[in-house]
């Protein structure tokens, strides 16, 4: 690897020819994927891919005898999902990717959180055998996500003060990481509900919450 004149020239043995990804998208998320990583560092503007000190010719779709430029078309948006901790008293921030055209950001929120964490160490924040089904509906207005769950979200939940507010600050704290939400409003069948499960007040918008972010009081 070298680095001059704003050109990152990445110097490959011939086994990359050899084994280069088949087909456009896997070749279009090989090169993008290393010029995009690369071109974060603001002395890098390209990258240029050579083989045995020699241009890469012949070898997949597109034209390689040029620096490639950042391609901003792949690189998908950047999602926070929160889950709780192994002790299940606070919550621990777990980021993800969706792709750029993603016009229904909250709704892929909702079903990461449902979906369950990926990385070790969290566990679960949605009642166990709530699935996507249960997510009604949800929608963005005058800075409020309003999120209308199915009655299992109350009927399937285990309760307990601690759990109760781990799921809800969860998601609270997950779709107000979108700019244009300050608040969640909870709907159950489509109506509002004094309680989840009787210890907080569950009919009134919830807002963001720092302090149930671990390493984050605030």
């Amino acid at each position: 690897v070298s680095v001059s004149d704003g050109i990152a020239r990445l110097n490959f043995s011939k086994e990359l020819k050899d084994n280069f990804p088949k087909g456009t998208a896997g070749e279009s998320m090989f090169l993008g994927s290393i010029t995009n990583t690369l071109t974060e560092v603001g002395t890098i503007d390209g990258v240029q891919f050579l083989i045995e000190g020699k241009e890469m010719e012949g070898v997949g779709h597109v034209e390689m005898d040029k620096p490639f430029e950042r391609n901003t078309r792949i690189i998908g948006k950047r999602i926070v999902l929160y889950f709780s901790d192994e002790q299940g008293s606070q919550i621990v921030p777990e980021y993800r990717a969706i792709p750029q055209n993603e016009l229904r950001v909250a709704r892929k929120i909702l079903e990461g959180l449902i979906e369950g964490p990926a990385k070790e160490g969290l566990k679960p924040v949605m009642p166990r055998g709530i699935t996507k089904n249960d997510l009604l509906d949800v929608w963005i207005k005058d800075e409020t996500a309003y999120v209308d769950f199915s009655a299992n979200i109350k009927g399937k939940h285990a309760g307990g003060s601690a759990g109760e507010a781990i799921t809800i600050y969860s998601i609270v704290n997950s779709l107000t990481e979108l700019k244009n939400v300050k608040r969640v409003q909870f709907l159950i069948e489509g109506s509002k509900e004094e309680e989840l499960t009787g210890h907080a007040i569950f009919s009134e918008p919830f807002m963001r919450n720092p302090g149930v972010i671990k390493n984050n009081n605030g």
